[in-house]
C-alpha cells in the first residue's frame, strides 16, 4: 500500500454508518428533534403502522409496517406485525456499523416492534443501543407496566437500553410549573440531545482522556471498539448530563450531571461501566477542566469500568457539557420509590397531575 494511502487511512477514520430508528408516534418525534443537532454518518428511518403519521416525518427514509386484520392497538400486535416484515426491515439495515433505536415505551408500535428490530440487528452482529422513554407518573398503571415489561423484551435482544424516565428528563430541563403538553415536548428535546450526544461521540472529533503520570490527562482518539465496550450486551443503563459556563464551568457541569435526576438515584458505583463524554467548543477544552474531571470521577467510581471521551460542536462557545452514562447496572439496582425521590427533591409533579400511589 502507497505510504500516502497510510497516512490517510490513519488521519482519517472511516466515518461509521449508523442508522437511527424511530420506532411509532413518540420514536418518529424524538428523531425530528435529533435531526436538529449535527449528526454525522447518521441515517435516520421512521417507522410506524399509520401511513399519516409517516407522511409528516422527515426522516430519510420512512418504513410502513404492514397490517393485518388484526388490530394494532397493543404492544404484542404490533410486535405480530413487525415480525412479518422482518426481512424488509433486515434489507434497512445492510451496511450499518451501528443500530440506534429510539422509543416511547408503553404504547403499541414503539413498545412492540422494537425489540424486532434489535433482533434483527442481533442476528446481523449489527451493535445496536435503544434509548426508550419511560411514562409519566400521571399515565395509566396499564402503560407503566406494558412500559417495563417492552423494555425488559428489548434489553434481551438490545446491546444496551438507556432508559429515559420521562418525570425526570422533564425536571432537568424545566424547573417551573408546566402543563402535559409541555413537559411531552421538553422529554422530547432531550431525548433528542442524549441520541445527537451518542452519535457525537462515535463519529464527532475528539479524544478518550485517561490517567497519565505526566501531570495532565492522557489523551489518545475514542476507537468504535472502546464504545462497543461500554455499551456491550446486555446492560441496560442511565444517563446524567449538564453543562457549564464561565469561570468554574468544568466543576459546575460535573457536579450537576453526578446528581442529575436522569440518574434516578444511581450512585455510580452501582454501574459496571461508566463513560464520561465532554463537549466544548473546537480547541477550548483547557488540560486542568480535563484533569479535573478526570480525577473527581475516578474518586467516585470504585471498581466500574471507566472510560472518558470528549466531542466537539462549534455551536458551544464557552459552555462545556458533560455527559455520564451509568452502564451495566446491577441486577438488585431498581428505579427509587417516589418517597424516596420526593424526599430528595427528584420528584415534581405536574400541576393536576394524579399523586402516585
Amino acid at each position: 500500500m502507497p505510504k500516502s494511502a497510510v497516512n490517510q487511512e490513519i488521519s482519517e477514520p472511516r466515518i461509521k454508518r449508523i442508522k437511527v430508528f424511530g420506532v411509532g408516534g413518540a420514536g418518529i418525534n424524538l428523531i425530528e428533534y435529533m435531526m436538529k443537532y449535527p449528526a454525522p454518518g447518521a441515517e435516520f428511518i421512521a417507522v410506524h403502522g399509520s401511513a399519516q403519521a409517516l407522511a409528516q416525518s422527515s426522516a430519510h427514509k420512512r418504513f410502513l409496517l404492514g397490517r393485518t386484520g388484526r388490530s394494532q392497538t397493543l404492544a404484542s400486535q404490533a410486535r405480530y406485525v413487525a415480525e412479518i416484515v422482518m426481512d424488509d426491515l433486515q434489507g434497512l439495515m445492510l451496511g450499518a456499523d451501528l443500530i440506534l433505536i429510539v422509543a416511547a415505551m408503553g404504547g403499541a408500535t414503539g413498545s412492540g416492534a422494537s425489540s424486532v428490530i434489535a433482533r434483527i440487528a442481533q442476528s446481523l452482529q449489527i451493535h445496536s443501543v435503544a434509548i426508550v422513554t419511560k411514562p409519566f407518573e400521571w399515565e395509566t398503571t396499564v402503560r407503566r407496566v406494558v412500559a417495563n415489561e417492552s423494555a425488559d423484551q428489548l434489553a434481551c435482544c438490545a446491546d444496551s437500553v438507556i432508559e429515559v424516565f420521562c418525570d425526570s428528563a422533564a425536571q432537568v430541563l424545566c424547573d417551573y410549573e408546566i402543563d402535559c403538553d409541555q413537559a411531552i415536548e421538553v422529554v422530547q428535546v432531550a431525548v433528542g440531545g442524549i441520541g445527537a450526544e451518542i452519535v457525537g461521540i462515535v463519529n464527532a472529533p475528539g479524544l478518550a482522556l485517561g490517567d497519565s503520570s505526566g501531570g495532565g490527562p492522557e489523551m489518545a482518539p475514542l476507537s468504535f471498539d472502546d464504545f462497543r465496550t461500554v455499551f456491550r450486551a446486555p446492560s441496560k443503563a442511565l444517563i446524567g448530563t449538564a453543562a457549564g459556563v464561565g469561570p468554574g464551568r468544568a466543576r459546575m457541569a460535573l457536579r450537576e450531571a453526578l446528581s442529575s435526576p436522569l440518574l434516578e438515584g444511581l450512585n455510580l458505583s452501582d454501574a459496571k461501566r461508566i463513560l464520561v463524554s465532554i463537549t466544548t467548543a473546537p480547541g477550548t477544552l483547557r488540560s486542568e477542566e480535563a484533569q479535573s474531571i478526570v480525577e473527581q470521577v475516578r474518586a467516585a467510581v470504585g471498581h466500574a469500568d471507566l472510560r472518558f471521551c470528549t466531542t466537539t460542536d462549534p455551536s458551544y462557545g464557552d459552555q462545556l457539557r458533560v455527559t455520564v452514562f451509568g452502564v451495566g447496572l446491577h441486577r438488585h439496582w431498581e428505579k427509587p420509590s417516589a418517597e424516596w425521590m420526593e424526599r430528595h427533591h427528584m420528584a415534581r409533579r405536574l400541576p393536576g397531575a394524579p399523586v402516585p400511589k
